[in-house]
């Protein structure tokens, strides 16, 4: 076994998923095209994605362990390192932590991050392992705990990775509010993290975050890219409405700490309890103040309820909405009251769309090939950020092994990477890689995700 996933009561979640075929072909497709993309076959031991061009030439403690899983990345390049070589010394495994909201409220965004580790870990583990900096080739393990969604079930889940199972480093977690207390747990230990929720109080400010990083945005850069759209629109009248929670309460302090500086007016600020089952009142309230846009600052169940509210009430303004419902499972669940509604968003969903200059379309659409032959179905933005979680991990295990410390260094040095959320950079001062540049806006129509142009 090469990982495994466990929820509270210790019982295993799932089973390690059947081996997929054409993987030959596959490796040999690959390689092909990155050596078109990167214009040379010289690249990482273990399979990455290939590095930017440059601005100035391109564009519970419960809970029991799950079994370690693998994978190798969609849109990486592979160069003939990657493959295993005959005789070549097997080291002991390289672990990595996960806890991940499997159950629960926050579920919809914890699986498909927990089928993408699976599926990285495995195609890693089929190419020989991560090539350490000993020279020995290292299985991957990963081990996966279910929060349930809860805090107080991430915490234990951390610290029992940490004390217990002994990792070196730690991927934590789906949502901000189980990202943020995770911090302090970390930050003890002096054991890296990498979250993959949004909060900028994850990893800021970065002298007290040194252990904690994040490809995903900041909650300020979500709330400027929706707020640039809605000044080239010409939209000055806002309400905005937004969770009581973590995630929450970061989009309402950066909508009313920027929003002045787009002309923007909020003629309603409410918040609600999350898991509400009805936002009626808000809604006349939004209504009555004649706004000229909505802005929703909530996960996948309350958007639902906002939407068919909205409906009800017979209420046709134009809807912003927010990373959080960048799923598939919000397309279902809110049908046909989606239609219209604008949603900032990664790539993954509109790579289609993008210019064939852009560096992450060839990343994304393998990444997206590799996934449906696995799964079925496509992966969303969660999914991509634990890709790009999985593979800056990887890269540091082959520059400092199982070494805490050096990991955390190899990733704070790590400098356009190009992922599935965007072209990642981080530094001493900047903890969180994605840059504002890279994010999208999509528009729902006929179901899907299209991007707005």
């Amino acid at each position: 076994m090469t990982g495994a996933i466990y929820g509270v009561d210790g019982a295993h979640a799932r089973k390690e998923g059947e081996r997929m075929s054409r993987w030959k072909s596959w490796f040999f497709g690959l390689f092909v095209v990155a050596f078109i993309l990167a214009g040379c076959a010289q690249g990482s031991p273990t399979p990455t994605p290939t590095a930017a061009p440059s601005p100035t030439t391109a564009a519970s403690p419960t809970a029991q362990p799950a079994a370690p899983t693998a994978t190798t990345p969609s849109g990486a390049q592979q160069t003939p390192a990657t493959t295993p070589q005959a005789g070549a010394e097997t080291g002991e495994p390289y672990r990595i932590g996960a806890v991940l909201s499997l159950t629960g409220p926050a579920a919809p965004l914890g699986v498909p991050q927990r089928d993408t580790l699976e599926l990285l870990r495995d195609e890693v583990n089929r190419q020989g392992g991560v090539l350490g900096p000993d020279g020995k080739r290292h299985p991957l393990e990963v081990i996966i705990y279910d929060d349930q969604s809860q805090p107080t079930q991430a915490v234990l889940a951390v610290t029992r990775l940490i004390e217990q199972d002994r990792v070196p480093v730690v991927i934590c977690c789906a949502t901000s509010g189980a990202s943020v207390p995770a911090v302090d747990v970390v930050q003890r230990a002096q054991i890296p993290m990498i979250a993959t929720a949004s909060s900028q109080a994850i990893t800021h400010p970065p002298e007290e975050r040194q252990w904690v990083f994040k490809p995903t945005w900041d909650g300020d850069q979500v709330a400027e890219g929706l707020l640039r759209n809605l000044q080239q629109r010409n939209v000055r009248r806002v309400a905005l409405l937004s969770v009581a929670n973590e995630f929450g309460e970061s989009g309402k302090i950066a909508f009313e700490q920027l929003g002045s500086q787009y002309g923007i007016e909020l003629v309603v600020n409410d918040t609600f309890n999350a898991g509400v089952t009805d936002l009626t009142p808000q809604l006349v309230r939004v209504r009555a103040s004649n706004p000229e846009a909505l802005v929703i600052y909530a996960n996948i169940p309350e958007v639902v309820v906002a939407l068919k509210n909205m409906r009800d009430l017979g209420m046709d303004i134009p809807v912003y909405l927010t990373n959080a419902v960048a799923s598939p499972a919000f397309l279902e669940a809110a049908g046909e009251t989606a239609e219209g509604a604008i949603v900032q968003t990664g790539k993954v969903f509109v790579f289609e769309d993008l210019p064939d200059s852009d560096p992450q379309k060839p990343v994304i659409a393998e990444f997206v090939r590799l996934y449906e032959s696995r799964y079925g179905s496509r992966p969303d933005a969660f999914a991509g950020h634990a890709y790009d979680a999985f593979w800056l991990i990887v890269q540091a295990f082959e520059k400092a092994g199982q070494d805490p410390a050096g990991i955390r260094d190899a990733i704070e040095g790590t400098s356009r990477f190009v992922g599935i959320t965007g072209v990642l950079t981080f530094s001493p001062t900047k903890h969180t890689g994605f840059n504002l540049e890279d994010m999208v806006l999509a528009v729902v129509e006929g179901g899907r995700f299209r991007l707005l142009r």
